[in-house]
């Protein structure tokens, strides 16, 4: 497994998995907004499924989107403000024991990504990858992010996605959002425009 293009090819089932149940331990732990965060990880893993053709990713990257959108919100039990970076903290803490440092980094810098500061190389976690797991790191935040931004109002407004890829443009369809849940996916499109060196439009369905 060592000729692997993606970290997670080297990772067995069993311990991907892993990381998403500690990760739903740590939501359920932190008792921070139960509906947000299971509408975030669906559309997330929606996402995901509906853009292999973009992000390229194998399908054992699925879980490691899922472990980081179920735990991107645990960091507001300690800081409203650096939320981001205490999910980050907490996921790699838990998980680095359970899973391995590469795996638990990179679960955990997805979760950090989904707001604020776009992946730099020397960000504590982020610096530590090889340029396979940087990859698929900001390719799963991306989607991540634009998940989060279409639950901005925490109203779990939008009920299915459709995605149209050309070689130029990203276009989103969302279904069901209002002008909070646009709003909100547009200003986080950001990475998914430079990790899929494509143009981001979001409309409602």
């Amino acid at each position: 497994m060592e000729s692997a293009r993606w970290p997670t090819e080297r990772v067995a089932p069993q311990t991907l998995r892993l990381g998403v149940a500690v990760a739903q331990e740590l939501l359920q732990e932190s008792g921070w907004a139960w509906g947000h965060v299971q509408q975030v990880t669906r559309l997330a893993v929606q996402l995901f499924d509906q853009t292999a053709a973009l992000h390229d990713l194998p399908d054992s990257a699925r879980p490691v989107l899922q472990a980081g959108a179920l735990g991107h919100d645990i960091g507001y039990q300690r800081s409203h403000k650096r939320h981001h970076k205490e999910s980050f903290r907490l996921l790699r803490q838990r998980l680095r024991p359970l899973v391995g440092d590469e795996l638990a980094t990179m679960i955990a810098c997805v979760a950090r990504y989904h707001r604020k500061a776009l992946p730099k190389p020397r960000h504590v976690g982020f610096r530590d990858l090889a340029a396979p797991a940087r990859l698929t790191v900001e390719r799963l935040a991306a989607l991540l992010r634009i998940a989060d931004g279409l639950d901005r109002s925490h109203l779990q407004r939008v009920r299915q996605m459709h995605s149209r890829i050309t070689p130029v443009r990203w276009q989103l369809i969302a279904i069901g959002a209002g002008e909070t849940e646009l709003w909100g996916a547009e200003r986080k499109a950001e990475l998914a425009e430079r990790a899929f060196g494509r143009a981001v439009e979001i409309v409602p369905g």
